[in-house]
């Protein structure tokens, strides 16, 4: 069913969350895991940096092979784009859900994706207190 996994890293709490789910999903099917790189909150400059050492160690078991790429642009549109572009079949990413009584910000990356993805989406919720 998934080919292709795409798990969105952008040095956040909530985009980590995302991670172990990605590696079960990819493992689960026997699908290519990509995780992408995105500028927010860190400077372009360290993104390869930070994906490596994120995957380096997940490599080194074995468990599922990951590929690294990073984003050009916006985050949510450039998701998107990538996500086309690439043939994902699911697109795995962290989200800071604050409840049902919050208000959510219009044009946050997480809405941008929902909306505009060519593939499911599976948003992981940040633990309370993360």
């Amino acid at each position: 069913m998934f080919h292709h996994v795409l798990v969105s890293l952008d040095g956040s709490t909530g985009s980590e969350c995302a991670l172990p789910y990605a590696i079960d999903i990819a493992a689960t099917y026997g699908a290519r895991l990509t995780a992408l790189g995105v500028p927010i909150p860190m400077e372009w400059e360290q993104v390869e940096e930070y994906l490596e050492t994120k995957v380096a160690p997940l490599q080194a078991e074995g468990i599922v092979k990951i590929d690294t790429a990073t984003a050009l642009g916006e985050p949510g549109p450039a998701i998107v784009a990538y996500a086309r572009s690439s043939d994902v079949d699911m697109i795995v990413m962290g989200t800071q859900g604050k409840g049902a009584r919050a208000d959510y910000r219009v044009g946050s990356i997480a809405q941008q994706v929902l909306e505009r993805a060519p593939c499911p989406v599976l948003m992981v919720r940040i633990p309370e207190g993360g």
